[in-house]
């Protein structure tokens, strides 16, 4: 007669080859887990810049109306997260956040996030005038720079850039 079933050497082969697999997949996880955080917020902070971007060449008002100086994301450098960027409006035209009345949104990055540099200084404005949308770096509109925001991830030595030109206004990430 036939018996049906698994011997026990079967079964603790199959629990082995599943157990290594699993352990594989999990130190892969783990090992990419920083890198992912990196670009994520990266990516974050390129979408807070192009936001800005997009509210001054759309003339989108803010308290009742167009701020005169557009809009603008304010950023300090941080090594202890968590880090914060304030994207705001410039209603008087002066080239700075006045707190907390032009600021429209804050973003926090990750936990293990932080700004480790920012090109145009510490801190920098980037405004975005309306209607072109076009930029300047910390009250200098005119000087055609790409600036770079520095972001790195605890525990990894890996950084990452956002860009901005300040001739075409392209972001990058």
């Amino acid at each position: 007669f036939m018996k049906q079933g698994f011997t026990l050497v079967e079964l603790l082969v199959v629990i082995t080859i599943f157990g290594l697999i699993t352990a594989a997949a999990v130190a892969n996880l783990r090992g990419n887990s920083p890198k992912r955080q990196l670009r994520g917020q990266t990516v974050n902070l390129a979408s807070l810049l192009r936001q800005a971007q997009v509210q001054a060449m759309s003339g989108e008002s803010f308290a009742g109306s167009v701020p005169a100086g557009g809009y603008g994301v304010y950023i300090e450098t941080c090594a202890v997260p968590p880090c914060e960027v304030k994207l705001f409006a410039d209603q008087n035209a002066n080239f700075t956040m006045e707190q907390p009345a032009e600021v429209i949104q804050t973003i926090t990055l990750g936990n293990e996030a932080f700004i480790d540099t920012v090109s145009t200084g510490n801190p920098s404005v980037f405004l975005f005038r309306q209607p072109t949308g076009s930029v300047c770096f910390n009250n200098i509109c005119s000087e055609a720079g790409v600036a770079a925001i520095t972001i790195g991830v605890r525990g990894s030595t890996e950084t990452s850039n956002v860009t901005i030109n300040q001739v075409s206004g392209q972001i990058s990430s």
